[in-house]
């Protein structure tokens, strides 16, 4: 995937009056090299507007572009090329993802470029190495695509409804966590930084938590990839799968570090919005699952990376640059989320905890 030298900002046209969360993709084509990063990253919009946005939270060249969603993704001929592929590589390496992402496709080529005011056609490269990059990219965007903050897919066939309660701005467990937090953690600025005008911010626990299982489940997707590869005695495209895994992964780590800050935070800010929170049973169910699986696939990752030398370069990179430091600091914030989950969840047995949710 090539790096982004500029500014991009995506406007994507929702479907209810319900703010989306979009993703930021951190994709290094050679971990020693971080000139070699994209960015995208979402804008907040207040509830009564029917746009998203997503922006680039390093601006290069100061120069911005943005890109129009129009959610017809039939009439763009580059994106119906690119799902075809899409299709063909999850029907063959993840088919738990396929129907999914085939209802809810969000992918290349459904949007134009705005650079300068001037809308401009996307680069055309389809070819199947720019496309495979995109492969757990396109899972996180379909999520987002799916989720609305009144949902969350923990996985495809597991979706739990709720109602949001009251929030407060992600940007403000700056008063609480480590002094080196901003510079040390990598999603720090992007998504709860000071001034962020994502909505893992501006929507607090609920814009963390759409941003948690939207790259709970491209990371997934990758993961299921490289073992179905695997299985198959496919050498390159287990490398490949798990490479775009080790890109992610590490996200499990920063989100539970965010979300744990933030209870905090609101418990110390907020004591009635904390509480009633915590009487959010579904939304506790949600966080469960997705904490659960997340893990569950990290140790799936890790062990097909210890048989696969390639790709346990990657994963030792990116576990010493972006993952040891929180998880120092996890162990501060487990007690939070413990409190958070719902002991005894699991996916066999949540829809007994679950309450009938009806919306007004």
């Amino acid at each position: 995937m090539r790096a982004y030298k500029k500014s991009t900002t995506f406007f994507f046209v929702g479907m209810c009056q319900m703010v989306l969360s979009q993703e930021i993709t951190s994709v290094q084509l050679n971990p020693t090299s971080k000139e070699q990063t994209v960015f995208m990253e979402s804008l907040y919009v207040p509830f009564d507007r029917d746009i998203e946005a997503e922006i680039d939270p390093r601006d290069h060249a100061g120069i911005p572009s943005a890109s129009v969603h129009h959610c017809e993704h039939a009439n763009a001929a580059s994106g119906d090329q690119a799902k075809v592929y899409f299709m063909r590589l999850y029907s063959e390496f993840a088919p738990h993802y396929k129907a999914f992402v085939d209802s809810n496709y969000c992918g290349p080529g459904c949007y134009k470029l705005v650079v300068n005011n001037q809308l401009t056609e996307p680069s055309s490269d389809t070819t199947n190495d720019q496309l495979f990059d995109s492969f757990g990219s396109v899972v996180h965007e379909t999520v987002h695509t799916f989720d609305r903050h009144t949902k969350l897919m923990v996985e495809p066939g597991i979706v739990i409804g709720f109602l949001p309660t009251e929030t407060l701005y992600s940007e403000g467990i700056a008063s609480i966590v480590p002094a080196d937090a901003a510079e040390k953690i990598f999603r720090y600025k992007t998504y709860v930084g000071k001034g962020s005008v994502v909505s893992a911010n501006k929507d607090g626990i609920y814009g963390l938590m759409d941003e948690f299982t939207a790259y709970r489940n491209g990371t997934k997707a990758c993961i299921d990839a490289a073992s179905v590869a695997k299985s198959k005695g496919n050498a390159k495209r287990t490398e490949g799968f798990l490479k775009l895994a080790t890109q992610t992964y590490y996200a499990c780590y920063e989100f539970r570090l965010f979300i744990g800050w933030y209870l905090k935070y609101l418990e110390k800010t907020k004591p009635q919005a904390y509480a009633a929170l915590l009487n959010n049973t579904n939304f506790r169910v949600a966080y469960t699952l997705i904490e659960q699986g997340f893990l569950n696939d990290i140790q799936t990752m890790e062990n097909l990376v210890k048989e696969t030398p390639n790709a346990k370069w990657y994963y030792d990179y990116y576990e010493k640059e972006y993952s040891v430091y929180c998880k120092e600091h996890l162990p501060e914030v487990e007690p939070q989320l413990s409190i958070l989950k719902v002991q005894g969840v699991d996916q066999s047995n949540y829809k007994q905890f679950l309450k009938k949710v009806t919306y007004y």
